[in-house]
Parts: C-alpha cells; structure tokens; sequence
C-alpha cells in the first residue's frame, strides 16, 4: 500500500447510539423523540408489561451535540435516564462509530477495510457477511458482518446522508451485550475486547486469502476453463479480491498449466494496476490501520479529544 496513503488513514472515534431495555412498559417524552434523543423501539403489551420490557433506543449526541469523550457520554447518558424517569435498565447493544472527515475515504480504503472485515468474520465464524452496491450506479455502498456477539459495518456514510454532513464514512463496531451489560461495562468492551477481536483478525490474514483463492478456483473453472475467458481478464475481474501479490501467485500456482506464476503476477501488476487500482497490503499496512482504530477508539474513551470538535449536527 501507498506509504503517503496509509499515513493519511485516520479516525475520530465516540460511541454513537445506545439500546437498553427496561422493565414493564416506559414512555419517551415528545421533544425527545422528535430531537432523536430516544424512541420507543418495542413496547410490550398491556396485559403481558411485568413479565417484558420495552426497548429504548438512545442517542445522547442529539440532545447535547456530538460528545468526543466517554466522561460526556456517561453524563449525558445518565441525564436521559433520569428524565426518562428510568431506576433499572440494561444494554442490549452499543455502536461506536469510527468516522472520516477526508473526502472519497471510503472508496480509498474500502479493499483494506474489506480485507480487515474478512479476516474478523473468518477469526469468529461468521457467515452472515456482505457487501452492498447502488442499484444503478454500482456505487460501493457498504461491507458488513453480523455475529451473535458482535457486528462490523463500514459504509459511505455521504451516500447514506445524500451528501449532507462532514462525516465522509464511518466503521462501526456494534456490540450485542451480554444480559448484565452495563454503561460501566463499554470501557472495557470498547477498549479491551475489540482489540483483542482485531488483533486476532491481524492473525488471520494469510487464512483470508487461501479462503478468497478457493472462492475465486470455482469462478476460474467456470468462467476460464469452460468459457474460454483469459488468464488476465479473469485477474481483471477479480483485482479487489487479491490482497497481496504472495496471494495471486499462490491462485495462478494452483490453477496449474500456468508458466512462472511468479513472472505472471508481476507482469499483471505492472502492466493492469492502474486500470483496475490493483492494491496489496503488507501486514504491517493491516497493523497501521488497527492501531489507528484502536487511537481513535482510546482517544475517545480517555477523553483526549473533549471539546476539540463537534459535528454541526448529531449524525
């Protein structure tokens, strides 16, 4: 990867929407609502209210602006609950959105999120992954996984606020809580295990490929084996889901019948990158970009970036 590229990949972290669960049948005041500080997501029936609970999604960055530090969140979080009129509560899940404010972020970095995002899925065994498009544009839209514990989403957060805002895109951890979970529990969520999830995902890279390359084995016997599509044009299609160089010559190694892999995959690069933005990373580009998360994510959580910056409106 670009070197001057990596260097400008940069995040400010804050946690963004809370949902809690609450005992019995609870409702949300009017101008709450209508500000996007809290809304009634579930209410259980009259006749069955002491044996459920009514799910409350909060964002406490709309009623007292975007809030950079995890001391403003709690306290703005516990003026919610008070008004709400709330003595017991859970969380049910908590988003911590990781944004960008540099124009075209998320088409820049989108391979090397998809390739992070990949390894996280595979680490933990989770199959419900995707990634979308715009149905007439082709425009990338957004890629995300979705665990029992967990769920990773990145997306064009322009494309998604039809170009209002500063925020260009945003990567969201969501953590699905445990039934004890607690406001005091995020920190250690937030700061501890995400960076165990992602340093493991870091653990995972050469397994990402040889998952892609085996995907890709089956899009090769059908479309260049039994279509007559050629070699190049088949590395052409696929160029976004090649991660690194080590990878394609381990592909075109094993499709066999194929002389010098090695002298094959650099030809391709050198001759089709900047027609297909062929991109690989090292694992120390993969590195960069997790310490980067895990700054903005500490950055937040201690406070460093209180009162350094707000968003002209809760986003």
């Amino acid at each position: 990867m670009d070197k001057n590229k990596l260097k400008q990949y940069k995040l400010t972290g804050s946690i963004h929407t809370l949902n809690i669960q609450v005992p019995g049948r609870v409702t949300v005041p009017e101008e709450m609502r209508q500000d996007g500080t809290a809304k009634v997501v579930y209410t259980p029936p009259k006749d069955r209210a002491k044996d459920l609970n009514t799910h409350i999604k909060i964002n406490p960055n709309a009623m007292n602006g975007d809030l950079f530090s995890f001391g403003e969140y709690e306290r703005s979080m516990q003026e919610i609950i008070n008004r709400l009129e709330i003595t017991e509560y859970r969380l049910s899940r908590a988003d911590l959105r990781l944004d960008s404010l540099q124009e075209g972020f998320y088409e820049e970095y989108w391979k090397l999120h998809r390739y992070l995002i990949s390894a996280l899925a595979l680490e933990y065994g989770i199959r419900n992954r995707w990634k979308s498009e715009d149905l007439i544009s082709d425009d990338k839209l957004s890629l995300a996984i979705k665990g029992r514990g967990f769920q990773v989403e990145c997306y064009d957060k322009q494309a998604e606020m039809n170009g209002k805002g500063i925020v260009m895109a945003r990567l969201e951890e969501r953590t699905l809580a445990k039934s004890k979970a607690s406001l005091t529990d995020l920190a250690f969520e937030f700061g501890v295990s995400w960076k165990e999830r992602w340093n493991a995902a870091l653990q995972k890279l050469d397994y990402t490929q040889k998952v892609y390359n085996a995907y890709m084995h089956k899009h090769y016997r059908n479309k260049v084996l039994a279509h007559g599509l050629k070699v190049n044009e088949f590395l052409l299609i696929n160029a976004e889901n090649f991660f690194t160089r080590d990878q394609m010559v381990q592909f075109l190694t094993e499709v066999g019948n194929i002389e010098n892999p090695q002298k094959v995959a650099g030809n391709f690069k050198d001759r089709y990158s900047k027609k297909c933005n062929l991109e690989f990373f090292s694992q120390a580009d993969c590195k960069h970009a997790v310490d980067e998360i895990n700054r903005a994510t500490d950055a937040f959580l201690n406070g460093e970036n209180a009162s350094k910056m707000r968003y002209s409106k809760a986003v």
